[in-house]
C-alpha cells in the first residue's frame, strides 16, 4: 500500500508535511512501524525527523536535502540525539531529478501555490 502526501487532495501548504502521510502510517501499521521505510523526495525536517527516529521506522530514504529544515544531516542529524533508534537514512538518492521534479510541481501544476517572491537588493545610501 502506499501512503503520501495529499497537497492537491487537501489543497494547501499545510498538507505537504508529512502528518497525513504519518495518519496513514498510524493507521495502518497500528505499532508495526519496525517495518516501514520511508521514501520521500526531500530531506524531513527535524521534527518529522524526530518523530519517524521515535517511531522507529526501519528506514528514511530521501532525494533532495532540505538547507533550511532538514533533520537528517543538513541542519541537524536527528540520529545523533536518537541514537539507539536503528534508523536507516540515506539521502542524496536521484536528488536533482529530485529537485527538478519539485520545480516542475511549483511552477504549474499546483494551482494554489504561492506566487514566487523576488529578492530585491538592498541599495546603500551612504555612499556620500
Amino acid at each position: 500500500m502506499m501512503i503520501f502526501n495529499s497537497i492537491n487532495q487537501m489543497g494547501g501548504r499545510a498538507a505537504v508535511s508529512f502528518a497525513p502521510a504519518m495518519t496513514g502510517i498510524i493507521n495502518i501499521y497500528l505499532f508495526n512501524w519496525f517495518q516501514i521505510d520511508v521514501i520521500v523526495t526531500v530531506e524531513p525536517c527535524i521534527m518529522c525527523s524526530s518523530a519517524l527516529h521515535q517511531m522507529k521506522v526501519r528506514s528514511i530514504v530521501y532525494g533532495a536535502a532540505n538547507s533550511r529544515f532538514g533533520g537528517c544531516e543538513s541542519v541537524l542529524d536527528v540520529s545523533t540525539i536518537h541514537s539507539d533508534s536503528g534508523v536507516s537514512v540515506r539521502g542524496g538518492i536521484f536528488a536533482d531529478e529530485a529537485v527538478a521534479l519539485l520545480k516542475r510541481f511549483y511552477e504549474g501544476t499546483n494551482l494554489n501555490a504561492p506566487k514566487p517572491k523576488t529578492k530585491k537588493r538592498k541599495l546603500d545610501n551612504d555612499n556620500g
